[in-house]
């Protein structure tokens, strides 16, 4: 940013500024905010201007070995600090936004649903149905015959088979409930619990009397 201001700024130079304003804008607009995911293709342009910010420093030539000595070290270290980060504590710390547990309870489902008419799935953590046909292992040519008759949000199922994707009835006897909180039902009963590598619980399996 300092060389790029100290700088006639090219063309080019330009055209990444221009990218790094304009991304943000549809962000904004959406209704979930802020999303990083969403901010994604502001990436290309912050590294496009990292490498011009280094590339102008190490053309001062008097402190051209330092920088690059101190620029290396910094790397390093970063690099170190982020391996460590990412292998140690972001798994634990981003298990609930990388729906971590999907496959373990769908697995779990799956091997029980013959028990029970109806399965009613939380949408708590964001769109179960992709789980529950990908781990399920649901015939995408089945699934996709019977995409105009299926209820759907935003172009997500909302049933497939046994399974609704919504909040359950008061009373559904020959249910299942997989749940992201506690139900104080007593017509309900615990059957098992899930949780996050943290030990946080994430899902917890109801049966309907």
């Amino acid at each position: 940013i300092y060389f790029s201001l100290q700088r006639k700024p090219s063309g080019e130079l330009k055209a990444v500024w221009i990218w790094l304003l304009l991304t943000p804008i549809p962000v904004m607009l959406t209704a979930t905010n802020p999303h990083t995911l969403r901010l994604l293709p502001a990436a290309p342009a912050y590294a496009i201007l990292s490498a011009y910010g280094i590339t102008a420093w190490l053309t001062i030539r008097s402190a051209k070995k330092a920088w690059l000595s101190l620029i290396g070290v910094i790397i390093g270290i970063e690099s170190l600090a982020y391996g460590h980060f990412y292998t140690t504590h972001y798994p634990k710390l981003s298990a609930r936004e990388w729906q971590s547990q999907y496959r373990e309870v769908v697995t779990y489902v799956e091997n029980i649903k013959s028990r029970y008419q109806t399965i009613y799935f939380t949408r708590a953590y964001g769109r179960p149905s992709i789980y529950v046909l990908w781990y399920g292992q649901y015939d995408p040519m089945a699934i996709q015959a019977e995409d105009s008759s299926v209820p759907k949000d935003q172009q997500e199922l909302l049933a497939v088979e046994k399974y609704q994707f919504t909040a359950p009835p008061a009373h559904t006897p020959g249910s299942l409930i997989v749940s992201a909180s506690v139900i104080s039902n007593q017509t309900a009963r615990l059957l098992t619990t899930f949780s996050f590598p943290d030990r946080e619980p994430a899902f917890y399996l109801y049966e309907q009397n």
